[in-house]
């Protein structure tokens, strides 16, 4: 009885350990085995490989990554790696302007304005490695859209974008709306947020 006491003990502790080192460690991820980030090519400046988006070839991969992830989700666009918005940036006619939620932005049905942004933020979140961003892009009506990407200090390694049908705020609805829609005939990745 002694014996299984002692061992029900160490167990315990073991575990409790363990769950400690982990809460310390960070998250590894294996790099994607398919990317839509073509080589730098003459220009200097990265090409994404479109087709690849649109057939959700690196979408697994993403998610695999969000479920690893312990990034947690913000309101305000200083929450954007360098690295992240220069790529952005290089795609995008207007730089990418985005807006914190709440504030003017050019949406919908009205005057356009150059000096305003062109999206608004709904969400943002990066863990150095892995960066999730939810936003709204307005014209006749109002769009939701999010990018996904995977990036070092240096430079952006894979890519993905789409859009989605409803405003998700939680990583999880983010995570189980991409499950959902990712094999469905309508495709929700469009690609044409950031030509």
């Amino acid at each position: 009885m002694k014996f299984l006491l002692l061992h029900l003990i160490l167990i315990s502790l073991f575990t409790a350990a363990n769950a400690q080192l982990k809460k310390g460690r960070s998250v590894t991820y294996q790099p994607h085995h398919i990317s839509s980030i073509r080589p730098i090519g003459n220009s200097g400046s990265p090409s994404v490989n479109q087709s690849l988006i649109l057939q959700d070839k690196n979408l697994d991969a993403f998610i695999a990554d969000l479920k690893k992830s312990s990034m947690s989700l913000h309101t305000s666009i200083k929450g954007i790696p360098a690295v992240v918005k220069d790529f952005l940036a290089s795609f995008a006619a207007d730089g990418f302007s985005i807006a914190d939620p709440g504030k003017e932005w050019n949406c919908c049905d009205g005057g356009w304005d150059d000096n305003l942004p062109n999206r608004e933020l709904i969400n943002v979140g990066s863990d150095g490695h892995l960066f999730m961003i939810t936003y709204l892009t307005g014209g006749i009506g109002v769009g939701e859209h999010i990018i996904l990407i995977t990036y070092n200090k240096k430079r952006v390694l894979d890519f993905w974008t789409g859009d989605i049908s409803e405003r998700l705020e939680r990583k999880n609805e983010i995570i189980g709306y991409l499950i959902e829609t990712k094999d469905k005939h309508w495709h929700v990745n469009k690609y044409k947020l950031l030509i």
